[in-house]
């Protein structure tokens, strides 16, 4: 009866081993995957204010490197989908989050190609915001911008991030991840 015993406890120890080692094995193995993203290329994004809602995209710039150019991105925000045009006046307004890991300065165009002038800069506020972990934010807004419910509106903007070559020497931003939301905030216009 006591040799019986002992083989059933040497069998629940192999076991039990046996989970603990494919548990650690796992873990090391899936600890090697990692994912790389080189995002140096034009995004084309659509926005739709068709409904009352919040949308965003999120940007990693995890191959951010320092240059003498800026990067652009562009994307573009319309009142209607599928031919199906919003049913109200709605105004709507685009924010970009940041962290604020790497030294860069951003600017948005709108690209209104009805008036020929300069690109202005239509960011009119920016503001270091704190979340509910302590990460700090840089938060850009623009004006309210209008779409009517008649006709068919597309806008389309440019992002526009410097990341000056000078940092190009400085140790302290290799290898760090920046990362940007695009949000647009829309909502019915009350009169």
């Amino acid at each position: 009866m006591n040799r019986k015993r002992n083989i059933i406890m040497i069998k629940f120890l192999i076991i039990v081993l046996s989970l603990i080692l494919v548990t650690i094995l796992i873990e090391k193995i899936m600890a090697r995957f990692e994912t790389l993203s080189n995002s140096s290329a034009n995004i084309q994004t659509a926005f739709y204010v068709i409904d009352d809602n919040y949308q965003s995209i999120n940007l990693t710039l995890d191959a951010f490197q320092p240059q003498s150019n800026s990067y652009q991105y562009t994307f573009s925000v319309s009142n209607f989908k599928d031919g199906r045009l919003i049913e109200t006046d709605a105004e709507y307004t685009v924010i970009v989050k940041t962290t604020t890991n790497l030294p860069l300065t951003i600017s948005l165009y709108k690209n209104d190609n009805s008036t020929p002038r300069a690109l202005v800069n239509i960011f009119t506020n920016s503001e270091t915001v704190i979340d509910e972990y302590g990460t700090y934010f840089k938060k850009y807004t623009t004006d309210s911008e209008f779409f009517g419910h008649f006709s068919q509106t597309t806008n389309t903007y440019t992002l526009s991030i410097e990341f000056p070559a000078r940092y190009k020497e400085d140790d302290r931003y290799s290898d760090t991840i920046e990362a940007i939301e695009i949000a647009i905030d829309s909502k019915q216009k009350t009169i």
